[in-house]
């Protein structure tokens, strides 16, 4: 009767009776597993997120076997870009219930978000098998095939790094680095752009910009202590009359403290 009550308040918007329902039914019955589901769902849509997954973990707990659990846990990972334990929390729902059309469309998500996109695209297939008119999967398989065409450039990156200091003098290969390093970020590959302008200060010590650039990357990342040792490099292969406004970037962060 108090899960009920939960139920019908809940319905109502007015989430404290219901909570409040819900917990009254599990002072009666801890291991009521509908009064538990429901008190972890009025938790989530009150935004007590933490409180929330602690319920979803000790209703598994009870019964491992509810794939709506993992489903919910893997929306609020995502909303957390949590994607990998978004993607191992819709990976066991789907293994509970393979007709879960929602927790297929979570997997894609999370697959997606996380550049998978061969497994993304399985995902979003097997949520159109179980559910033909979900249009939102539909529409993200397209979106994840098209991304999936655009990364071939990162499959093909090393392959052109290699290129460029395999097939220049230690100038000209730096040059070529820098160049590739440029194009990399230009279409957001910002792992392999750290990489060509790795290459680029192997290559030639004294090619300034690459020393600078990978200051900005560190400093993004939060990397203080690489930074400054990109800033002391740049610093010491470059003029302040060449590049002031460079100098000055750096001048600043290493007067900051923050390494």
């Amino acid at each position: 009767a108090h899960s009920n009550l939960g139920v019908i308040y809940r319905s109502e918007g007015n989430l404290g009776r219901a909570h409040d329902a819900f917990q009254r039914a599990l002072k009666i019955d801890p291991n009521y597993r509908e009064a538990r589901y429901n008190l972890a769902l009025t938790l989530k849509q009150m935004g007590r997120v933490d409180d929330a997954r602690r319920q979803y973990k000790t209703l598994l707990a009870i019964d491992p076997n509810v794939a709506d659990a993992y489903n919910d846990m893997g929306v609020m990972d995502l909303e957390a870009t949590a994607y990998q334990s978004a993607m191992d929390n819709f990976t066991k729902a789907v293994e509970l219930d393979p007709s879960y059309g929602a927790a297929h469309m979570g997997l894609g998500s999370a697959l997606m978000e996380m550049g998978r996109f061969p497994e993304c695209a399985a995902a979003y297939t097997a949520c159109i098998d179980v559910d033909p008119n979900n249009f939102t999967c539909r529409n993200n398989l397209t979106v994840c095939n098209r991304k999936a065409a655009l990364s071939t450039p990162a499959e093909n990156a090393t392959g052109a790094l290699d290129a460029c200091a395999e097939n220049s003098a230690p100038e000209d290969a730096a040059a070529c680095l820098y160049a590739k390093a440029k194009s990399l970020a230009e279409q957001g590959l910002r792992v392999e752009q750290e990489k060509a302008l790795k290459r680029c200060a192997q290559e030639n010590p004294r090619f300034a910009l690459c020393h600078f650039d990978l200051f900005l990357i560190f400093q993004e990342d939060r990397k203080d202590g690489a930074a400054r040792t990109a800033c002391s490099n740049f610093m010491r292969a470059a003029t302040r009359e060449e590049y002031p406004d460079r100098f000055e970037d750096c001048d600043r962060f290493m007067a900051s403290g923050t390494f």
